[in-house]
């Protein structure tokens, strides 16, 4: 494993460990069960090998630090979910989002949901379409210059410009 993805992962599941740690709420799901070990219901948009190994290194921290917390995760498909579930109390917390999003959201809802704590940036993925069944583009080189595809959701937009920027499409 690079030196850089240990320092990540670490970095990670020490931010997380200490968000978890905060969390509550009077609407919380949160449970305990007769060992006194604490449920904490995490929504989440993606549970893909990588992001679970990453929730797996914050499960062995708050294990390793004798915190009694158990994560569950709620996977969501849909972007606007995970914070409908954090106000209805059916997730205790929720992590997909940044701070512009978050703003959005609450304003957009005449909500008041806060941030407890920072987290790691997910990465951002590129998706081509399909034509006749298939991937309309295999690789970033095959799409035309003039094609830049850009998210519907404003408060996405300088994360997909970013990641256009990275794979030289602007």
């Amino acid at each position: 494993m690079k030196l850089t993805k240990l320092f990540g992962v670490a970095a990670l599941a020490t931010v997380a460990t200490f968000a978890l740690a905060a969390c509550g709420s009077s609407k919380s799901s949160k449970s305990s069960d007769k060992d006194g070990v604490t449920t904490v219901k995490v929504g989440v948009m993606n549970l893909s090998d990588t992001e679970e190994a990453r929730w797996k290194e914050v499960q062995k921290n708050l294990d390793d630090a004798k915190a009694n917390i158990k994560l569950e995760f709620t996977q969501f498909t849909d972007y606007s979910q995970p914070n409908q579930a954090v106000r209805d109390g059916d997730v205790d917390i929720n992590a997909f989002q940044h701070y512009n999003y978050l703003e959005n959201w609450n304003k957009e809802n005449s909500a008041d949901l806060v941030s407890v704590a920072d987290t790691y940036i997910a990465p951002i993925r590129l998706y081509s379409g399909t034509k006749d069944g298939k991937n309309k583009y295999t690789d970033v080189k095959d799409i035309p210059e003039k094609k830049e595809p850009l998210q519907y959701q404003t408060t996405q937009q300088t994360k997909a410009v970013l990641c256009m920027y990275w794979n030289q499409l602007v």
